[in-house]
């Protein structure tokens, strides 16, 4: 059987296609590595500018969905001013930093989550101790509107059996699918330690 003719042109055309295709799969691999990985830190890599009007409504995360089991008799948290363990668990829910510091100058933005955990454990000291040094009436009730306005904005549409009310024999309320809120205190933690160390170096220049 005689060779093809076009054997030799085809042979060269499939040679310089596979070079191509390694060098524009170099050239991906080269743009990915210099653009696209960047290793995790505080300081959220991104194309925001993070000045005037130009950021996100919300931390650039993407969020995995957690289950959550819901108490409904339990001795977690308890409002009892008595106890050393009870409120210690409601400062538990102050430990994490209030703002993030995001972009190069790295602005200060309140985090939603962490300003709601902060209403509760104000609404949580007016009631265990009936007052307290620093809540003014004003405080309290920007807490309760804002709690309230919270609410409606998320409106959990979760269905749950029976009345909780009743439910004296049984703990479990069902189970909530949740974002992983472990994730947000996980980068506002290590978000607080860059902003330190970098606005420890600027301030001594």
């Amino acid at each position: 059987m005689q060779p093809s003719k076009f054997s030799p042109i085809c042979s060269k055309l499939t040679l310089w296609v596979r070079y191509t295709l390694w060098i524009l799969v170099g050239i991906n691999s080269a743009i990915f590595i210099l653009r696209g990985w960047r290793p995790f830190s505080g300081q959220i890599e991104s194309d925001i500018a993070y000045t005037d009007e130009n950021y996100p409504f919300e931390l650039p995360l993407e969020f995995d969905a957690v289950g959550m089991t819901l108490l409904w008799n339990t001795t977690r948290f308890e409002m009892n001013l008595s106890s050393n363990i009870s409120l210690k668990e409601w400062e538990t829910l102050s430990i994490h930093p209030f703002v993030v510091h995001l972009g190069a100058n790295g602005r200060a933005f309140s985090v939603a989550y962490y300003h709601q955990w902060h209403c509760v454990h104000v609404l949580t000291l007016t009631f265990l101790r009936g007052e307290y040094k620093r809540l003014t009436n004003e405080h309290v009730q920007h807490c309760l509107n804002y709690l309230r306005q919270s609410f409606l904005c998320m409106s959990d549409d979760s269905l749950e059996l029976g009345d909780f009310m009743a439910a004296r024999g049984d703990i479990f309320g069902g189970v909530g699918i949740c974002r992983d809120w472990e994730k947000v205190n996980e980068l506002v933690d290590i978000n607080l330690t860059d902003w330190l160390k970098w606005n420890a170096s600027n301030s001594s220049l």
